[in-house]
């Protein structure tokens, strides 16, 4: 790659034609380590590789999303029954209610949404409580066995998660270059640090006020 690539203008190029969000989140980790700016280069890398816990994990993915079961009653075979989170036992209820997080990095996520609209524009989530929830579901009910309790995720809640990180990509490029003359090639360190502060950090901290 040449010294000399205009990484900034690059980036502005990927937005425009609206290129997959992975590769440029990559440019990004470069843009910020040629610029000096660790908040650039952070926030974009977390996005690639995924979020490690609840801590950490922006409130555009959690994704609301209706409650399914499969389970067999008496000779009764039921596939995809919707159902209320008031019928799941209060230890897991709040978890469920509240939908799916998707820690995973934002190129699988990508991948994941491309597959719901081919795949009748939803997928399948389940937690990793799912089969407890399942057996609290069955006691007392000696004709009944829940196999599976499952989100129901459409296409657009995922594709939901992408777009906001590539809009939350075009606010960050727009406010760099708004304090970047065209023709410089890299913008000062501070810039991109203060760009990341301004969007990022102050809307996540409004969002949880």
């Amino acid at each position: 790659m040449s010294d000399n690539l205009d990484l900034l203008a690059a980036l502005e190029t990927d937005i425009v034609n609206d290129s997959p969000v992975a590769p440029t989140l990559r440019r990004c980790i470069l843009l910020g380590g040629r610029a000096g700016s660790s908040e650039l280069r952070d926030w974009a890398s977390q996005e690639l590789h995924g979020h490690k816990d609840d801590a950490s994990l922006p409130d555009y993915r959690r994704v609301p999303a209706p409650i399914y079961i499969n389970a067999t009653v008496g000779r009764t075979w039921r596939t995809g029954q919707l159902i209320s989170p008031s019928v799941i036992p209060e230890w897991a209820r709040e978890t469920f209610a509240n939908g799916p997080t998707f820690f995973e990095g934002i190129g699988q996520i990508e991948a994941m949404a491309n597959a719901a609209m081919v795949d009748g524009g939803s997928q399948h989530m389940t937690h990793k409580f799912a089969m407890d929830v399942c057996a609290a579901l069955d006691m007392g009910q000696p004709f009944q066995e829940t196999t599976a309790l499952y989100w129901q995720v459409s296409s657009a809640s995922l594709t939901g998660i992408v777009e906001h990180v590539r809009t939350t990509l075009a606010e960050l490029v727009g406010a760099i270059r708004s304090q970047t003359p065209v023709g410089q090639l890299l913008p000062k360190g501070d810039v991109a640090s203060e760009a990341v502060r301004m969007i990022i950090t102050s809307s996540s901290r409004s969002s949880r006020s």
